[in-house]
């Protein structure tokens, strides 16, 4: 597993943007738990704290957002809930046309007591437009654009679709093993700082391998 990047670090304003790898926590159940992001950002710049403004599943790369300072936090929480977000993400089938997915986003209990993310009316709202950027008989490369910020929400919209991800574990009947993880990457944050600073992650090579085995190209304004 590798170490995350830091792709901005704008110490004067506190704020600090990696990029994230698969397999990395953003955040830990504790603050002494080192196998996550958030440790590490405070064991490689000598911080007692830092604290974690958007957040990415273990195994979604890409874009992830932390400030250094707790007065920020709610700033940036606000700033975040309008913010361009844009993932990459490789499903199953051919999406043929841009969609939007409006679906709430709850939790449900299995038999062992743990919670998980799921559809569920009683939930709270959630959308997201899927704009499909290239096509094969067997896959797609779609851009996601949530509006809002639900936990595995274009994970669950995307298999409300009848598209799950392609290495897609936890939201379908039979978990997918065509990927070692979810495909799926955050790759633009627009952090809607003065500047308008937009910051962008490129694909991992494990998705651009899966796009060359899925004969799909990556558009070159989406990199």
């Amino acid at each position: 597993m590798s170490a995350p990047e830091i792709l901005l670090l704008d110490r004067d304003r506190g704020v600090v943007v990696v990029n994230k790898p698969s397999g990395l926590a953003s955040t830990g159940r504790s603050l002494d738990d080192p196998d996550c992001v958030q440790g590490w950002l405070m064991a490689t710049l000598r911080r007692r704290r830092v604290w974690a403004v958007h957040q990415l599943d273990k195994d979604t790369t890409g874009t992830n957002l932390f400030v250094l300072r707790k007065a920020l936090v709610a700033e940036l929480s606000g700033r975040m809930t309008s913010a361009k977000k844009r993932y990459l993400g490789v499903c199953h089938g051919a999406l043929d046309e841009a969609q939007d997915v409006d679906a709430a986003v709850g939790t449900r209990r299995d038999a062992t007591g743990r919670t998980f993310p799921c559809l569920s009316r009683a939930g709270r709202p959630a959308h997201t437009r899927f704009v499909p950027l290239a096509t094969s008989p067997t896959a797609t490369l779609i851009e996601a654009r949530p509006t809002t910020g639900r936990t595995h929400q274009i994970r669950l919209h995307l298999h409300a679709l009848g598209h799950p991800l392609i290495g897609e574990r936890l939201h379908r009947a039979t978990p997918c093993d065509a990927h070692p993880r979810h495909a799926l990457h955050c790759v633009t944050l627009g952090l809607g700082l003065d500047g308008g600073h937009n910051v962008t992650a490129p694909l991992p090579g494990d998705l651009s391998a899966l796009l060359a085995r899925e004969a799909l190209s990556l558009p070159r304004a989406a990199g």
